[in-house]
């Protein structure tokens, strides 16, 4: 109890310190905690599955070359490829194929529901072979005929209430078709990481190329299995018969990492994102425990004659640290608790901003729990040796009398790094700000302020009724009927062409779109003519871009047949125009005349693209009535592609005002204290003439010094670190000097801010109030 008293009394005695110390260490624990646990999930994904570790995406060969950057591989398989290993491997223990369908309503009894679902489509295995929970039936007897369906736990809810689900009739409307099913079982969600993500489940019909996955008899059996595949290479069905794809298999935890998965039902990361997550959680945590460090020294010194008079009556160094510990265990265990209440606030903050779905009782699980002692753990081991060498070097008996021992500037090790670490953060969200921005500013070659409006194909028989009714509209500049806008779709054709008696094989991207498809998307023409109108004209004629024409050097090839396709005549080239991310560059691509659907693009006249959705939406509502509008900005497609951008801005920005906050209340703490041990000095000083402006720049000075050693320190590490990120975009913007320098003022003026409110109450102060007791 006494100790007790004797910790609250110390905790007392100089509440700013304390109070810091413990807001510095809530803040890095609970985020460096809440950043861990997630990285920790994603590198572990299916952790619910026993058998994921004999678990195989299998993969081919990509039949269309390396396109855009994708890779040689593709995930995508021949149908008979996996059934032909399962009958003739004995390796092989099972099989589970997998595609999907977007769902575009559901109905239930009569209540619509425009719930954009995924429904995936599977082999009847599917439970089992991934081993999710099923809350009714067995696995084995969900899926046994075309109508079966199981839906997930919270659909069952939404739809049915309170009633039973199974045997309930649902009828969703897709793309292409409308189809009832009976529900056979409810599913649970998995809580852990999970590459598979869909919400209604139904059987795999027809034979259809898929995903397949492979489970072997033991994980040790992929090599052996990767060498039949080398064997029997003629025989296992592929994609092209004069080209033989050799398949491979890709473990499941890499599965989830790869680039070759882009399917809306796949979730995937790129372990970019955990790797800047870690930094970022590293950052924050070393800025909170240097803000630890330093005003733990500060209650040290501020201890130093107890220490010291301790010591005169026997009490050894390791003693003193002990007795030292009490006070600093006391504020860990109130960061703790503090800690656990701001991971509860920023939780909802970091599932939106990390695209998971982390839960509160994920942090109460062993892995978790561990991962805490061991940060706890550390963060004590570290108080207490740093305690230790501090007390050893500090304590002298001259100090019993309570003689302070003269005020010397000096570096400041831990400051500076604290510094240095706000300035690394501060120039990488002005990096990523400034790409984002060059990203959305960029012209792409289309005209972003383009609308398409996605008809239903139910109502394929509205589309010329809607464009009439859009035509009419005076606000209305240019319409196009399109399979689909650049941004939604497009499709990869593989051609091979006679290069002086060698053949060589290209990859083109395919677009499909009217007479008034390159008009409406304001796609710029270089050379030649844009289609005609005359269907049975313009369907033996195509457009090329500028990146497919780089191809053939010196070649005039308006006029010509299409490289690869002697049935198309180029009557035209096109500047080169952005359909995919900036991370990659524009890949050669040609324009074919179609005049069908089921999309119309839209371009408004400047300025009225407001009224001109108001009147799409009056359009639908009165032709298409039980859908909701299906309409989309060019402009929101494209930065779309970017959200993962996006992401890292709002990630690196949250921790870069974590860092700065957490850099301000530790330099407020540390002006305070140096201001009180200054005071009898600034008092002498004013005594003696000094004006309060003289004053003012003595007490700053140091923390100048200290930017501009953090400043000196930061801008090689940022640069490189910047520049590397960068490089992940085809186009990209500049790594300008103004950036760095921006940088080092804002740290500056975030530095002379927070401790000039301080100084100037000090300078100002009356001198006799300092002397009066000397």
């Amino acid at each position: 109890m006494k100790q007790l008293q004797q910790t609250i009394r110390g905790l007392k005695k100089n509440k700013l310190n304390s109070s810091v110390i413990i807001l510095s260490l809530a803040i890095g624990i609970a985020s460096f905690f809440l950043i861990s646990v997630f990285i920790q999930r994603e590198l572990n994904p299916e952790s619910f599955n026993p058998d994921k570790h004999r678990t195989f995406a299998l993969q081919s060969n990509n039949p269309f070359g390396i396109v855009g950057g994708f890779s040689t591989k593709m995930v995508h398989c021949r149908y008979g490829s996996a059934e032909y290993m399962k009958e003739n491997f004995a390796e092989v223990e099972s099989f589970c194929r997998l595609a999907h369908k977007n769902a575009k309503r559901i109905k239930v009894s009569r209540n619509l529901f425009h719930d954009q679902l995924i429904v995936l489509n599977t082999s009847a295995n599917f439970f089992n072979f991934f081993n999710y929970t099923l809350l009714s039936q067995n696995a084995e007897s969900v899926l046994q005929t075309k109508n079966d369906v199981v839906i997930s736990k919270e659909l069952a809810t939404k739809y049915f209430g309170k009633e039973q689900p199974l045997g309930k009739s649902i009828q969703i409307s897709f793309k292409k078709e409308e189809k009832e099913y009976v529900v056979t079982g409810v599913f649970k969600k998995p809580s852990s990481t999970t590459q598979i993500n869909f919400d209604m489940v139904s059987l795999f019909e027809g034979e259809r190329n898929s995903r397949y996955y492979v489970k072997l008899d033991s994980p040790f059996s992929k090599q052996k299995m990767e060498e039949k595949f080398e064997q029997l290479k003629d025989e296992i069905p592929i994609f092209k018969v004069d080209e033989p794809n050799q398949y491979s298999l890709l473990p499941m935890n890499d599965a989830y990492f790869s680039s070759m998965r882009g399917a809306k039902w796949e979730n995937s990361r790129d372990k970019a994102d955990l790797w800047i997550a870690g930094i970022v959680a590293l950052l924050i945590l070393g800025v909170a425990i240097f803000n630890y460090l330093i005003l733990m020294k500060n209650s040290i010194n501020d201890n130093t004659k107890t220490f010291t008079v301790s010591r005169i009556h026997g009490a050894s160094n390791n003693n003193l640290v002990l007795l030292f510990m009490y006070k600093i265990l006391a504020m860990m265990f109130i960061a703790i608790v503090l800690g656990a209440a701001l991971l509860k606030l920023f939780l909802p903050y970091f599932n939106e901003l990390m695209m998971t779905t982390i839960t509160e009782s994920v942090f109460l699980q062993y892995d978790s729990l561990v991962l805490l002692v061991l940060l706890l753990g550390m963060v004590t081991a570290i108080t207490y040796f740093f305690a230790l060498a501090h007390i050893k070097t500090q304590l002298s008996t001259t100090n019993i009398k309570g003689i302070n021992r003269p005020f010397r500037s000096k570096i400041n090790v831990l400051n500076i790094i604290q510094l240095t670490t706000m300035i690394i953060l501060i120039i990488s969200s002005s990096v990523v700000i400034k790409q984002i921005q060059f990203i959305y500013k960029k012209q792409i070659g289309l005209d972003k302020n383009v609308m398409e409006v996605k008809i239903p194909l139910a109502y394929q028989n509205k589309i010329e009724v809607f464009k009439k009714e859009l035509r009419a509209n005076p606000n209305i500049k240019e319409l196009s009927l399109a399979p689909a806008s650049p941004l939604s779709g497009h499709m990869i054709v593989s051609l091979t062409y006679d290069d002086g008696g060698v053949e060589k094989l290209y990859s083109p991207s395919l677009f499909s779109g009217d007479a008034s498809f390159v008009k409406t998307l304001g796609i710029r023409i270089l050379e030649g003519d844009d289609f005609s109108g005359i269907s049975e004209v313009d369907k033996r004629k195509c457009i090329i871009n500028k990146s497919l024409a780089n191809m053939f050097p010196n070649q005039k090839l308006v006029g010509k047949s299409m490289p690869g396709d002697p049935n198309k005549t180029i009557i035209g080239i096109v500047e080169d125009f952005h359909f995919s991310s900036l991370k990659r560059k524009v890949e050669p691509a040609y324009i074919e005349y179609s005049d069908k659907g089921p999309n119309i693009l839209v371009k408004a006249k400047d300025g009225l693209e407001s009224e001109v959705e108001a009147s799409v939406a009056a359009i639908w509502s009165k032709l298409i009535p039980d859908y909701l509008v299906n309409l989309e900005k060019l402009d929101t497609l494209y930065k779309n592609r970017h959200d993962e951008s996006k992401n890292f801005i709002r990630l690196i920005g949250s921790g870069c005002l974590i860092s700065i906050f957490l850099s301000i209340i530790g330099l407020f703490a540390i002006s305070v204290d140096k201001n009180i041990k200054r005071t009898k000095e600034i008092g002498i000083r004013k005594v003696n003439g000094a004006k309060v402006s003289e004053i003012l720049i003595m007490l700053n000075k140091d923390f100048v010094k200290w930017v501009a050693m953090a400043f000196i320190i930061a801008t090689p590490i940022a640069y490189y670190a910047m520049n590397k990120w960068l490089q992940n975009f085809a186009y990209r913007t500049e790594l300008s000097w103004w950036i760095f320098a921006l940088a080092g003022i804002m740290a500056l003026l975030i530095v002379l801010i927070t401790v000039s409110f301080q100084t100037f109450k000090v300078a100002r102060r009356n001198p006799v109030e300092a002397l009066r007791y000397e």
